[in-house]
């Protein structure tokens, strides 16, 4: 596949400050380097908190890194932005707050179209809730007058309807119902088969991202710790935070045998601040004068890349994966 997004050690910082506590700075997003491919749809899983959000949202142009890169076919993303700024969109988890409640469908893609300077009257409007799966009489009704599906269908509609070549998906589907969640994520499939844009889906769910994705890539502490393809990193995870990642989700979504259990320590919120791996007050398997003395980098394991002094053989017990949750959400 041609590279579209190259991310080059990108890292952005935040300075938190409460009312009785000392300022404390949070590494977002620390030393990501990732690629994006044409068409790909790249899925990055991790807890609340891990940074993935951010990352999103550099992507998008709504944050500026303090350090690293990204080039867009390339072109510096500020660049690419500036000569093509509807050509990336993003799609927010809530679209309660991301549809303006005062306006019609109609008037919220009508405005898409005219800023991406393809508005050639109502049809289009029509045309476009036909592609997402929706009647031409929700055309007329507002925001609080349609369901959630619904709202995520308009949400997403407005997105295509500039013809993105980049979009990105935060948690699109994670306050939806199963059934809805299967629906949404077989149109996401179908339009990027018809659109041909390139996605970066974000989600806390890792066998739902699984599901949708060419390649995964794991976040923690704002690094990437894991990356490869869905069916490797879900059946026979390699990084201790994948396992744990793994063993919280539900037993009904594997058929068979489940990837070895990973236990780790409850997190205290705080970042590691000394040179150590970023997990190493949580992971059981941290060893002594090794992993409290520097930060694994991302290097090549068994088939993917892997950052951990201590990554676990891919040979442990698989369970259904892909085979299991994904085919079961797809197939609904």
């Amino acid at each position: 596949m041609e590279e579209f997004i190259l991310i080059r050690n990108l890292r952005k910082t935040f300075v938190k400050s409460g009312l009785l506590g000392p300022r404390r700075v949070v590494r977002a997003v620390d030393s990501v380097t990732l690629t994006i491919h044409k068409g790909e749809t790249l899925g990055l899983v991790g807890e609340s908190g891990s940074g993935k959000t951010t990352l999103g949202r550099i992507l998008a142009g709504l944050e500026e890194p303090d350090e690293g890169e990204v080039l867009v076919e390339g072109t510096p993303l500020k660049e690419y932005l500036r000569r093509n700024r509807v050509k990336v969109q993003l799609i927010f988890q809530n679209p309660d707050t991301a549809l303006n409640p005062r306006q019609r469908v109609h008037d919220i893609i009508k405005e898409a179209l005219e800023a991406a300077g393809e508005w050639g009257g109502s049809g289009d409007v029509y045309e476009i809730l036909e592609e997402v799966g929706l009647p031409k009489d929700i055309a007329h009704r507002y925001p609080h007058e349609l369901s959630g599906g619904q709202k995520q269908r308009v949400a997403i509609a407005r997105a295509i309807a500039v013809k993105p070549r980049f979009i990105v998906a935060d948690e699109i589907v994670s306050a939806l119902d199963a059934t809805i969640k299967a629906r949404i994520l077989r149109l996401m499939k179908r339009l990027q088969g018809e659109y041909g844009f390139a996605m970066l889906f974000i989600s806390h769910d890792l066998p739902i991202t699984a599901s949708i994705s060419h390649n995964v890539a794991v976040m923690y502490s704002g690094r990437i710790v894991e990356y490869g393809k869905p069916k490797d990193v879900l059946n026979a995870p390699m990084h201790p935070y994948t396992a744990h990642l793994i063993a919280s989700v539900p037993s009904l979504y594997y058929g068979g045998s489940r990837p070895a259990r990973i236990e780790l320590k409850e997190w205290d919120g705080e970042q590691l601040s000394g040179p150590g791996c970023p997990l190493l007050r949580r992971c059981p398997l941290a060893l002594e004068g090794v992993c409290d003395k520097s930060a694994p980098e991302l290097r090549p394991v068994g088939g993917r890349l892997v950052a951990c002094h201590r990554p676990l053989p891919p040979g442990l017990p698989r369970g259904a994966g892909v085979g299991g949750v994904g085919a079961q959400v797809l197939s609904r």
